[in-house]
């Protein structure tokens, strides 16, 4: 999937070419914070911690 849209949102990468494979979602979510990265995903975990922690600050760049 991650190819496919790199048409249109080119710089889309998938967690395991960033090395996140075998991370859990916790650590996902901490790296996309920290790079100000958007996530993509069809696990429903995700929504979890959105509800735990909140959206993601976004940046001011």
């Amino acid at each position: 999937m991650a190819k496919r849209l790199q048409i249109l949102f080119p710089g889309t990468v998938h967690v395991l070419d960033l090395g996140l494979g075998q991370e859990d979602d916790h650590a996902v979510w901490n790296y996309t914070t920290a790079y100000s990265l958007h996530i993509l995903t069809k696990d429903s975990d995700f929504v979890h911690l959105v509800h735990l922690k909140g959206f993601p600050q976004k940046s001011s760049v």
